[in-house]
Formats: C-alpha cells, structure tokens, sequence
C-alpha cells in the first residue's frame, strides 16, 4: 500500500494512504490508540489531533518534550507514525486573549514537532465567531489582516524548529475560503516554512459543484480539481479526503469516501496530474467498519 515501485521506464510515487485518528474512537491513552489502529493495519500513517483522540490527555498547553516522545514511542510501536499534527484553532477568533491563547497551542506543537516525529502542524483559518461558524464579516479584508498577523507568529515559530504551517481553506466558512486566496497568504509570506493542506470536499461550494448537466459528471470534477489546485499545487503537503451529497441544494459534507457523490476515481488522476503526489492521503470521517472496503478501492488508484 505504501510501497513505491518501478515501471520498466520510469519509477511511480504513489500517495501514502492515512488516517484521522479520531475516526477509530477516543481512547485512555495512546497505546491504546495505537493498538486500535494496529487491528486495520500493521503500518500506518495519521493525523494526530491529541485531545480529540484522548481526551483526558494534559492541556496542550503544558506539555514537555517528554511527553512529546512518550506519545510518538507508544504509537511506533504499534506501527503507527504521524503525518501531521492536526491543531485546529480560530487563528482569528474575535477576542484578543482567547485568540493568544489558540495561538500558544499552536506554537506549543511546533516547539514539540520533532519530538512527536511529525513537522507539519495543520489549522483551518477560522472565522469571526468564536466557534468557526459561518458568519458575513469573516471574508473582510479585517479577518484576512488578522489572519496575516497570527501566520506570521507562527511562521517565527515555525523556523526556529524548522517545521511548518499548513493551512488548509474552507469554502464560504473560514477566513481563507479559496485557492486563489490561499496564494495570495503564500505569496505574502514567501517562506518554505508555509504550506497547505488541500481537502477538496472543504473547496467544494455549498451549493455544490458547478456541473453542466443535473447529474455531476467526470468533466465537472476534474474541472473542480484543475481549479482548485492550479494556485496552490506547488504547496499541498497533505490531502485530506472524504465525500459529500446535496440536501435541498446545499452541500453536506463530512461523509466517508465511499459515501456521496464525490468520485474520487476522477479526482485522484487529477490531482497526480497536477503534481500532487507522495504526500499523506488521508481519510476523514472513516468509518472503521468499512475500512477495508475503503482501502481496496483506494489502492489501485493511490
């Protein structure tokens, strides 16, 4: 699954499939997370939000380097090792104090990426409610500034420890709600230390994608894909991956692969296409129970 071959003419990188970790459950402790990802499979990669797959786990906030490699040692051995290190703040939450709090989270994880064994710590971009909600005055040029400000405390942070931000954009929701404007935070800043976390289904209008018959056909989302990766394709350094229906027009989006009407037979082509490749694919809102299903379609086409 994970392994890279050769053609008789060329070598082939293929995508190395993942999982969120919280799709398995909550768990006492990461060894027994670990174990729980070791019954689907002997080696696996994940994205690795802490207190969201154990929740009794310490504020992030006032944890040490030693917990840091007690962490990543309970999960290597059972074959586990994190993609990325999800820490998924408002990095423009309306109140000051709350937002440096968010921010210290963050800049927590970066000081401990090398201890966890992962340097990509991941956010999407938040809004102007507390909670990320959709909320009119997020897409100001204001919450774009403020966004600015928060990436560039974490890009001081980031360098010091050589690791990186990424961001991943939301439609319509979040701060960053487009490619276009993804590139236009990376060209602001300029810096290695600064990439993306691509999740199609996130990009996807919330009335859908624009298909050109009722029926969403394979030219659509391979036009979808083109578009979205166009301004970001040299950045993406994790996929995130998952599917989504319309009800009463209006996209629901948190469905596992299989599920909806996303094809993600299409879009994977495309996406290499583009150069998108031998990065972390990673499914969210997986279901255990039908993993193995999962993991058969997607194998071909990684």
């Amino acid at each position: 699954m994970f392994t890279i071959f050769s053609t008789a003419t060329k070598i082939q990188v293929m995508f190395k499939l993942g999982f969120r970790a919280h799709d398995f459950g909550r768990f006492s402790s990461f060894e027994e997370l670990g174990g729980a990802i070791r019954g689907y499979s002997r080696q696996s990669l994940i994205q690795l939000a802490l207190k969201k797959s154990v929740p009794s786990f310490k504020d992030i906030s006032i944890m040490n380097e030693e917990d840091a490699l007690n962490i990543r040692g309970s999960l290597l051995a059972n074959g586990v090792s994190i993609a990325v290190i999800g820490c998924y703040i408002n990095p423009v939450h309306p109140d000051p104090d709350e937002r440096k709090k968010h921010i210290a989270r963050f800049v927590k994880l970066l000081e401990l990426s090398s201890a966890l064994g992962c340097r990509i710590v991941a956010t999407e971009t938040g809004s102007a409610n507390p909670d990320c909600s959709y909320n009119e005055e997020t897409k100001s040029e204001k919450y774009f500034s403020i966004l600015c400000s928060t990436v560039e405390t974490l890009l001081k942070k980031a360098e010091e420890n050589d690791a990186i931000v990424a961001l991943e954009p939301v439609a319509r929701q979040h701060t960053i709600d487009s490619s276009e404007k993804m590139r236009r935070v990376l060209d602001i800043f300029q810096s290695k230390f600064l990439k993306v976390v691509l999740d199609p289904v996130n990009l996807v209008p919330w009335t859908g994608i624009p298909a050109k018959s009722p029926t969403l056909q394979k030219d659509d989302i391979s036009t979808f894909i083109d578009d979205i990766t166009s301004p970001i394709k040299d950045n993406v350094v994790a996929i995130h991956a998952k599917n989504y229906v319309l009800i009463d027009n209006w996209k629901k989006g948190d469905l596992p692969l299989l599920e909806g009407i996303f094809d993600w037979s299409v879009a994977i082509p495309c996406l290499k296409k583009a150069g998108i490749d031998d990065i972390p694919f990673l499914l969210e809102n997986m279901k255990p129970s039908t993993l193995k299903e999962t993991m058969d379609y997607l194998t071909p086409l990684l």
